[in-house]
């Protein structure tokens, strides 16, 4: 199996792998000897339970291995934003729109159907579907909001947070109205089919 690491804090790694049949994996391994990676364990189950199946990284197995619980995330032989912009640049404004739109899409169920702040939105955190469909990851980090004077992050900070990994004018139109954006169940609403198949092709 190939492998590396993606991330890696005291106490906390991210590791991509690949099987020998080509399928790719996302593997969290979380000590259980400090508060902070236990505490991000169970911050990261509640999230993905939390987060509509459809939007959220499919969790395939975890256990225990010597002093670590060890989680393993199906990638859905899709990939990571981060991957994607790092190996073929920015996003163009249409791809960008696709993907920004399904993001805001989750985080809104989140905020104001379960009381979730992700705190992390990134392009690591976003899974790029062959299919163009987007999955949403590393919750690890999120919180559930029970305080009533805390307040929601605003869907243009959220966006912004995705700036450096997107086309500037993709995320303009998302800036000015992303209750536009957001109108309606389909993620590609608006969008014919060309423009589908131009997000599948740039993650291919």
């Amino acid at each position: 199996m190939e492998k590396f690491v993606a991330e890696e804090v005291p106490g906390f790694q991210v590791w991509r792998a690949k099987c020998h049949k080509g399928h790719s994996y996302t593997v969290k391994r979380f000590s259980l000897t400090e508060f902070d990676p236990r505490r991000m364990l169970v911050n990261e189950m509640d999230g993905l339970i939390d987060c509509p199946e459809h939007q959220a990284i499919t969790p395939l197995d975890a256990f225990l291995e010597r002093l670590e619980i060890v989680l393993v995330l199906d990638n859905m032989d899709g990939k990571y934003l981060r991957e994607v912009v790092e190996k073929k640049g920015k996003l163009p404004e249409q791809n960008a729109s696709i993907v920004l739109r399904q993001v805001l899409q989750a985080v809104r169920y989140l905020h104001e159907s379960k009381l979730r702040v992700h705190n992390d939105i990134d392009a690591r955190n976003v899974l790029v579907l062959k299919s163009g469909e987007v999955r949403l990851g590393g919750f690890c980090y999120s919180t559930r909001n029970v305080g009533a004077s805390q307040k929601f992050a605003g869907e243009e900070s959220l966006v912004l947070s995705l700036s450096p990994w997107c086309c500037p004018a993709g995320l303009l139109v998302m800036i000015s109205s992303p209750n536009a954006a957001l109108d309606g169940d389909d993620a590609f609403r608006g969008l014919n089919d060309s423009s589908r198949r131009a997000l599948c092709a740039h993650v291919a």
